[in-house]
This record gives C-alpha cells, sequence and structure tokens, in this order.
C-alpha cells in the first residue's frame, strides 16, 4: 500500500499509532515515519522476518535484520533494543515449540 494512503487510513479510522511490519524489510516503514505530519500519527518502525524456525515480528528497529537463523535474529532485534514478538503462535512450526524459549 501506498504509504500516504497508510497514514490517510489510519487517521480515518482515528489511530494514533501504527506498528509497519512488512516482511523481512523496514524501508516501508521508514518511508511512512518520513512523510508523516508532524505532531501526528506515531509510526512504529518493525519488520516481519522469515527465519528457519517461523516468523518473528521484530519492532522499534533502527536497521534491517540480517540473519534468517532464529537466535541471531532475536539477537539482532534486542541489539537493537527492539521488542520481539511472535506472530502466528498457533501454526505447525513455530518459535514457541523450541525448548528453553
Amino acid at each position: 500500500m501506498d504509504p500516504k494512503t497508510v497514514l490517510n487510513v489510519a487517521k480515518r479510522v482515528k489511530l494514533d499509532t501504527i506498528a509497519i511490519t512488512d516482511h523481512n524489510i523496514i524501508a516501508g516503514a521508514i518511508a511512512i515515519h518520513k512523510i508523516r505530519e508532524k505532531d501526528s500519527i506515531i509510526v512504529i518502525i518493525g519488520s516481519e522476518i522469515s527465519t528457519d524456525f517461523g516468523d518473528i515480528i521484530g519492532i522499534f528497529l533502527n536497521e534491517e535484520i540480517k540473519s534468517r537463523n532464529v537466535y541471531d535474529v532475536i539477537d539482532e532485534i534486542k541489539s537493537q533494543d527492539g521488542l520481539v514478538l511472535i506472530p502466528h503462535p498457533f501454526k505447525t512450526k513455530s518459535i514457541l515449540q523450541i525448548k528453553g524459549a
């Protein structure tokens, strides 16, 4: 979706914060963050990263996550002071099934 359209829809439904988590890239979130109006919608930059053990969402990112190894992805997110979220927790293959997670 076009960045302006995302912001317009968010404003229309009266959201004050949105998190953009495209697959394996933060460019879209950065683009939306750059064009938002000052004191307007808060844009949280994130990504849904495909790993060798299912998807992981990282939010509050500053840089792309390069690894695809589940443990390295978690470390990369945390090294940016980001938060690690687990999408699709009931899929057959989920990070929640890793021992010790």
